[in-house]
């Protein structure tokens, strides 16, 4: 099983099955989140360890199952999650300067609005940096009443 299957089955289980306690849930589906929150965090560290960018997929959908399973008991040591959040806080800010630029990182309002929707979900305290991309994402589109993503996007 691909770590980004077993992230979205593990949020899957948490938030459709997982009463609010570890203790409660149905028969199997406590095993099965414990037995798949290690691959999710694996998934989620592979980013940090390589020392590259945010990943929205690697790490913005495992801190969803993470933080989840935490506030259903399961334990999530605290060092992992601030570890992620670390990394997600100064991927942004070494892009802080175009930001306030209006141009954004790699990925534009989509890795943006991850990271940040990533560091809502660890707690994280707003900051000169966070100010800065919720300013981009305030200008990006700015004409539109949406904002356009860049995944994916067929040609215009």
């Amino acid at each position: 099983m691909s770590r980004a299957s077993a992230a979205w089955i593990a949020t899957a289980l948490l938030l459709t099955a997982a009463p609010a306690r570890a203790d409660d849930p149905p028969p199997g589906v406590k095993a099965a989140i414990e037995k798949a929150l290690p691959l999710v965090l694996k998934g989620a560290k592979g980013p940090v360890a390589q020392r590259t960018c945010f990943a929205c997929h690697n790490q913005a959908i495992p801190m969803l199952a993470l933080t989840t399973a935490q506030r259903h008991g399961f334990t999530v040591q605290a060092d992992d999650l601030k570890e992620q959040l670390d990394h997600i806080a100064a991927f942004l800010d070494s892009n802080r300067a175009k930001y306030k630029k209006g141009q954004g990182q790699g990925g534009q309002v989509d890795t943006a609005g991850y990271a940040l929707f990533t560091l809502e979900l660890g707690g994280w305290k707003a900051d000169d940096t966070t100010e800065a991309v919720v300013e981009y994402l305030l200008i990006h589109n700015k004409d539109l009443d949406h904002w356009r993503t860049t995944s994916n996007r067929p040609p215009s």
